[in-house]
């Protein structure tokens, strides 16, 4: 039976063998700064590299090793004449290491750095973390998943900023709901559909939309404009009541705010927005969850209905800036002047600088320290001016899925048998996301396409399976429009049905592209709201699948495409090395890396 820990430590002791006092070391240490639970005594390794043979320190047994430092156990590096931390206490002389997290070097003066004494500083901490996060499910999905990843990670005062209807979705992940506004208490039933007033947007299908002017405007983008803007003001008061109820709890711990790029609401705290009263401006990190809508001199804007893409060639960039002109000036000040305003109502004293101030151009994304982009670097354009502080982290690793039963009879026949026992079976999986969910325009084609192409009666035939997800509870298709080689569900994780698919047809939402990624499966792509049509482009781009760049494809193009994925091993091999290059990144530790960089913790200079 292991040893229980008790926090019998005391404070005093350390003080008294500080003074030079004969005493005993208790093995029971201060308390973890993470977790908050006794640290336990050790000591260094006789060949220690770093200057430390034999030395006592104290550390967590339970947090990961980037966490578990707490302090030395001695009296080594303290002097009344040290500086003082900003936890106000006296600091203590140390040394970065040879071999330890701080780098090479010999115990002189220009490897010297300064820590607080931790013992006698248990308030210090690591920072509390807030998340906010634009409020359709797709945003949202992600970031409370990075939430909950930092939780298991050792991270213990976590909190969300969100709505409503997701707070026992965030609950459940252990985290602290904190609720937004009534006025930014939104999600998918609130925002679609929704018409902005003075913005006209074209019947459902067509491929744009427009201003009061007559300006045409490309649907994703009134899509980001009446989802993000109207929000503003109520999103910065909820965020200015967040900070001030945890600056409460603990005055001197910091503050850092991990912010979804497309909740606006963060965007005054560094425009000259005043914060309230005591609390110091935080630093806070973009999570990037869908394709980067930063301005480049590569890349035409967000979403441009202009079908050349990424050009990095002087050309490419004359064709760009027009491009970007043309935006900036004939489409976008209807909405540049409607997110100024926003802006200004919700206290910013100061507009956001050129060139980002103008609409979708990425003022939501530089006015952080750091922007995290989930994704790959084979998945994004190589551009050349990403903003500083801007860092790929990798996709979200896929949901393990509970060792149970689906509660459909044909599942362990038609599909894991099917891959198990070396059927030539073909699985296709086709689905629309969970907003976007008018079957006729991708699901109920795919199932026309592929009819009477799964085994026949006399046992020829292409052997296809189609599985297709409505993306809604207790949704369900007509008899007529389900074939015999088709099976239907109205909701299925991605990660429970992907691992069998061998092609990944959808609308082109940035999760169910990252998630396609993770399983290595190649797609075809048919979408055109929100950021479909840039994930389509990409996804061509890279080699991964075909983008059909529209939210009704034709089915002779649509046919084609779903042939082309499935006889050209090139798509699959693209998506097998993405998938290599996937489990390879850590998403959650690079986030908690960035966060940890921005605390200046110590656990990346102590020379143990």
């Amino acid at each position: 039976m292991s040893e229980e820990i008790t926090p019998t430590y005391n404070h005093d002791i350390l003080a008294r063998q500080l003074l030079g006092e004969d005493v005993e070391l208790s093995k029971h240490g201060p308390p973890c700064y993470s977790c908050d639970q006794a640290s336990g005594l050790y000591t260094t390794s006789p060949g220690n590299p770093n200057g430390n043979a034999g030395r006592k320190y104290y550390r967590c047994r339970m947090c990961p090793f980037a966490l578990r430092w707490v302090t030395w156990a001695d009296a080594e590096g303290v002097d009344d004449a040290n500086p003082l931390c900003n936890c106000k206490e006296r600091s203590r002389a140390d040394y970065r290491g040879v071999g330890g997290c701080g780098g090479g070097g010999p115990r002189n003066e220009a490897n010297k750095f300064w820590t607080e004494e931790m013992a006698q500083s248990k308030q210090k901490g690591k920072p509390f973390l807030l998340f906010a996060c634009h409020p359709l499910t797709g945003h949202f999905t992600p970031v409370c998943r990075i939430a909950a990843g930092l939780r298991e990670r050792g991270w213990a005062d976590i909190s969300f900023l969100g709505s409503t209807s997701y707070r026992a979705r965030i609950e459940g992940a252990g985290l602290e709901f904190m609720p937004v506004e009534s006025e930014a208490d939104h999600d998918d039933t609130t925002l679609f559909p929704k018409q902005l007033p003075g913005l006209a947007t074209t019947a459902p299908g067509t491929n744009n939309s427009s201003t009061a002017n007559g300006n045409t405007l490309p649907p994703s983008i009134i899509d980001s404009n009446h989802q993000t803007l109207d929000a503003i003001p109520a999103q910065w008061s909820s965020v200015k009541t967040a900070l001030a109820t945890l600056h409460a709890r603990d005055p001197r711990r910091e503050i850092i705010i991990l912010c979804e790029a497309f909740f606006y609401g963060m965007v005054p705290l560094r425009l000259g927005a005043a914060l309230p009263a005591g609390v110091p401006r935080p630093r806070s990190i973009c999570i990037s969850i869908t394709p980067p809508a930063i301005r480049s001199a590569d890349l035409p804007p967000f979403a441009s209905a202009e079908r050349a893409g990424f050009d990095p060639s002087p050309a490419g960039h004359a064709r760009n800036a027009a491009l970007w002109e043309q935006w900036t000036q004939r489409h976008a000040p209807e909405l540049t002047e409607r997110l100024a305003d926003a802006l200004r109502r919700a206290g910013a004293s100061r507009p956001l600088a050129p060139p980002h101030d103008v609409f979708m151009s990425g003022g939501n994304y530089v006015v952080h320290d750091a922007v995290l982009q989930v994704g790959l670097p084979a998945f994004e354009y190589p551009r050349a001016d990403f903003p500083a502080g801007f860092r790929i982290v990798g996709v979200l690793p896929p949901v393990a899925q509970a060792a149970k039963r689906l509660p459909w009879v044909w599942w362990d026949e038609d599909v894991v048998a099917a891959k198990k026992d070396g059927r030539m079976r073909k699985i296709v999986v086709v689905a629309q996301g969970t907003v976007e969910t008018e079957p006729t325009e991708l699901i109920i084609p795919t199932l026309q396409i592929l009819a009477g192409r799964g085994v026949r009666d006399d046992g020829d035939g292409d052997d296809i399976l189609t599985i297709a997800i409505l993306g809604s509870r207790g949704a369900r298709l007509a008899p007529e429009h389900v074939p015999a080689n088709a099976r239907v569900v109205d909701y299925l994780a991605y990660d429970a049905v992907l691992p069998y698919a061998d092609v990944w047809v959808h609308n082109g939402g940035y999760g169910a592209t990252m998630h396609g990624i993770a399983h290595g499966v190649p797609m075809v792509i048919a979408g055109e709201g929100q950021d479909k049509l840039e994930n389509g482009r990409r996804v061509a781009w890279s080699g991964l699948g075909v983008d059909l760049a529209c939210a009704r494809p034709p089915r002779d193009a649509l046919a084609g495409a779903i042939d082309e994925v499935l006889r050209n091993p090139t798509y699959k091999e693209v998506a097998r090395r993405m998938q290599e290059t996937a489990r390879s990144m850590d998403c959650f530790k690079e986030v908690e890396d960035e966060i940890l960089k921005l605390a200046g913790h110590p656990e990346h200079v102590n020379g143990i």
